[in-house]
């Protein structure tokens, strides 16, 4: 039995051995807290005046949990103190000295293991107190800070925990330093780097694939890195914060009860050695190879522009005899053993190849899943290329968390009337069997009247599933305007109607067409021109406009221009810190709205002024190609032909072309439903103002308002 002096003894002897990492633990504490700190302060001090509550945000995270930079700084010493506090184990001589101590391999392990927390824990603590003596000193501490330093100091030691006990796993499995450091990289990032293969090996062969980021799923709990990003940034809320916590804490209990066993266990004679458990070796090959060989093959056949299967093919073969003779080198140490255990390499290639062709037949049927209508309990969906510049976000008082317009919708959408959703769904799975990777079944053009269309399927039975459609316009335009004018999805689709009143401070209004915010303040960006509602004004347009777009039909939103856009501003962090959703669209239809708007200063009749357009271009996309001819001859030079766009300068035809111009970024955002003429491209060039600069701005034209004049000048 080990007494209390003799333990306190054995802690004093390691921490002698160990005393660079200790150096160098404090070093980096006090840099990242204190002298950080005071920078910073400094800073705040020195520059431009802003919101005290804002700088204490910032403060806030820099001693709390959400500092990607103590994430990355406790992942390191984590991996450092877990390496050196056991090095010794890969010299059989020091081996033999430690183990011929007359003590238990119980103790020796946690005199160790304890030490290492130490060199971490106590460097933290004291140089997180320096850092808030400094914020107290500068008058820049308050409750919040210090609580959010405490949550830190738990949240960090957990995962500094976790991390390092992943760390001495690898070095009991391993009998060699550059292998333990492959090892815990490895044990690191499998999880998501398996996951990602898995991504890019769906959305390769399956065309309605859809991938999605969970952040309570198990391969997330398996990633200690994922998982204490997650933790640390506040991703779960709730129970399923504490939930996380519990779960981490177990995690964590486990992996030192195995850490403990394999030290027990672990033969002296293979210090030195690649691999100190035979056992192991063939259950790390196999989990090395597999993924390793899959991800050779999609590899090569992304990087290959045809991506021809049989590039996937070659590549996951050659990537399979790479890694496996590699592997095997590293277990022996000899490049002569490379391909031995002939075995084991067929179980490999068998799996591998086993996993690639049911990739490719699509054996489980996954283009071609989709539940009965009477499965279903609801269906949410998210359609891209309609209101594509509009933003989604969760703002709460101190945070603020950006989500993708899938994402989004996915996650927060019911509809029980889906009917027309789940047309639509059926006519992009019969579409999508067979047209994986084909670039005709996905589209991001505006001029390809296709889109892609989420889906996600919540079931009676309490499952979920999600696939993405490849879908064109012409099979489906009436279906897809039912779903649009359905309630329950603009309500979802349009954050306005999730807004609490107050949660919007400011509503900026500007002009649809670029050229009439250039001209109203002669400045060259949209966003510098303002023409804001504040106050009471606020809320009862937020009302009117609400009611009004509701009403609102995809053909309206096809048939022209809208009259002005807007952005809804909340102030986060005190005055002049704004978060803005943008994308939100004023329609002619909207005669309320547009009025409320013209009362209160917004000209709304504004046109666009003849005499200061210099010149509108028309490209004829298909000439352009023909035209750029190269007729090389022995001893000539090569020959190019410039194209001419056509070019209009008159004002009687100005008059007639700009009724029918929409602009780029507005088409680009709804490509879903507006349907431009593919072979035209529209310049505008424009005086700005009486220092006569002039500048061009982009448009497109409704594919069936293409001006008679314009199709006479092309030889249409």
């Amino acid at each position: 039995m080990t007494s209390k002096n003799s333990f306190i003894k054995l802690l004093q002897e390691d921490g002698k051995r160990r005393i660079w990492s200790i150096v160098l633990s404090a070093l980096t504490f006090i840099i990242l807290f204190p002298i950080l700190c005071a920078i910073q302060v400094s800073n705040f001090r020195g520059g431009a005046s802003l919101e005290l509550e804002w700088e204490l945000d910032q403060l806030t995270g820099m001693v709390g949990s959400r500092n990607d930079i103590t994430i990355f700084v406790v992942i390191l010493c984590a991996v450092v103190c877990g390496l050196s506090g056991f090095y010794y184990l890969h010299s059989r001589k020091k081996v033999d000295f430690y183990h011929s101590i007359p003590v238990r391999r119980e103790v020796l392990f946690l005199a160790s293991y304890l030490n290492g927390i130490f060199i971490y824990f106590i460097p933290y603590v004291i140089s997180l107190c320096l850092s808030l003596i400094v914020l107290k000193a500068n008058d820049y501490i308050n409750q919040e800070i210090v609580l959010a330093a405490l949550a830190g100091i738990g949240i960090n030691l957990l995962f500094f925990c976790l991390i390092y006990t992943v760390t001495i796993i690898a070095v009991m499995l391993t009998g060699n330093l550059i292998i333990s450091i492959c090892g815990t990289g490895v044990f690191l990032v499998y999880v998501p780097a398996v996951r990602e293969l898995k991504n890019a090996l769906c959305l390769s062969f399956f065309s309605s694939y859809f991938t999605r980021r969970e952040t309570m799923g198990i391969s997330s709990f398996l990633s200690p890195i994922e998982n204490y990003v997650n933790i640390a940034f506040g991703s779960l809320k709730g129970s399923r914060y504490i939930y996380g916590i519990v779960i981490t804490c177990a995690i964590t209990l486990v992996l030192f009860g195995l850490a403990i066993l394999l030290y027990r266990k672990r033969p002296s004679e293979t210090a030195g050695k690649s691999m100190t458990f035979a056992a192991a070796k063939p259950i790390i090959r196999f989990f090395l190879v597999v993924p390793l060989s899959l991800g050779g093959g999609i590899f090569l056949k992304n990087v290959v522009s045809l991506g021809h299967n049989a590039w996937f093919i070659f590549g996951t073969v050659f990537a399979f005899i790479i890694s496996y003779g590699l592997i095997q080198v590293l277990y022996e140490f000899d490049i002569k053993r490379a391909f031995q255990h002939k075995l084991q390499m067929l179980v490999c290639a068998v799996l591998v190849g086993v996993i690639a062709g049911a990739l490719q037949l699509d054996v489980f049927g996954y283009d071609r899943y989709l539940p009965e209508k009477d499965e279903i309990r609801s269906i949410s969906v998210a359609i891209a290329g309609i209101d594509g510049g509009m933003n989604y976000y969760d703002v709460s008082e101190r945070e603020m968390k950006y989500w993708g317009t899938a994402e989004y919708e996915l996650a927060n959408m019911e509809l029980k009337d889906f009917h027309a959703a789940y047309e639509i769904a059926k006519i992009g799975s019969k579409r999508g069997i067979g047209r994986a990777g084909r670039s005709d079944y996905y589209s991001h053009e505006i001029d390809k009247e296709a889109f892609s269309y989420y889906v996600k399927y919540t079931l009676k039975s309490g499952k979920t599933a999600y696939r993405c459609y490849g879908i064109r316009l012409k099979d489906c335009k009436d279906l897809l305007n039912e779903v649009y004018s359905d309630q329950g999805y603009k309500e979802t689709h349009y954050m306005v109607y999730q807004w609490k009143k107050g949660s919007i401070d400011r509503i900026s209004v500007a002009y649809e067409m670029d050229i009439l915010n250039y001209i109203s303040n002669n400045r060259y960006s949209r966003e510098d021109y303002r023409f804001s509602l504040v106050g009471d004004s606020v809320e009862e347009f937020i009302q009117i406009y609400k009611e009004e777009l509701k009403n609102l039909t995809l053909d309206e939103m096809a048939s022209g221009a809208p009259v002005a856009t807007l952005t809804f501003e909340r102030n986060l962090f005190g005055k002049n810190n704004y978060v803005g959703y943008n994308g939100y669209h004023v329609y002619p239809s909207f005669v309320k709205s547009l009025a409320f708007l013209a009362e209160r200063g917004f000209d709304v009749t504004k046109k666009i002024d003849i005499d200061n357009v210099v010149e509108i271009s028309i490209y004829d996309r298909k000439q352009m190609e023909r035209t750029y001819t190269y007729e090389v001859k022995e001893g000539d030079a090569v020959n190019v032909q410039a194209y001419e766009p056509l070019s209009y300068t008159e004002k009687e035809d100005i008059l007639g072309l700009l009724p029918a111009l929409l602009p780029m970024e507005y088409c680009r955002d709804n490509m879903a439903y507006v349907v431009v003429e593919p072979n035209i491209e529209v310049y505008v060039t424009y005086r700005l103002g009486e220092n006569g600069l002039a500048e061009s701005f982009s448009y497109r034209i409704l594919k069936d308002k293409v001006p008679d004049k314009v199709k006479k000048d092309l030889g249409w």
